[in-house]
């Protein structure tokens, strides 16, 4: 079947509010926020489990979403995780996704360079 000139998709006018692709700091806050509501969801459900599995399975939890996290998102610049942070209370990395890449200065949610140019 074909359209006539008419015709709209489902996606017209939509380009006008969302972006192309979305920013890989955009990105990390969604899992972010996906990995806490899991968290929260266990915690909730946590008696069902018995005593002896409590911790080693949210320790496991953890570990998977700090591995994954680390491991996915990724500066497109330099290829530095944008969790990665200088040495602190946290590690090598925090629990939060950083705006400014900590290796190359480059704006992780905009695609801007600090020397004014933008990434292909």
């Amino acid at each position: 079947m074909r359209r006539g000139a008419g015709a709209t998709s489902w996606t017209a006018g939509a380009d006008r509010h969302i972006p192309a692709s979305m920013s890989v700091y955009a990105k990390a806050w969604i899992y972010v926020l996906i990995a806490a509501a899991l968290i929260a969801l266990y915690l909730t459900f946590e008696r069902a489990i018995s005593a002896d599995y409590r911790l080693p399975i949210l320790i496991g939890v953890f570990a998977l979403n700090a591995g994954l996290a680390f491991i996915l998102f990724k500066c497109p610049a330099c290829g530095t995780s944008v969790f990665a942070a200088c040495p602190s209370i946290f590690g090598p990395f925090v629990p939060w996704p950083h705006r400014i890449c900590r290796k190359c200065g480059q704006d992780n949610r905009t695609g801007k360079h600090p020397s004014g140019g933008e990434l292909d």
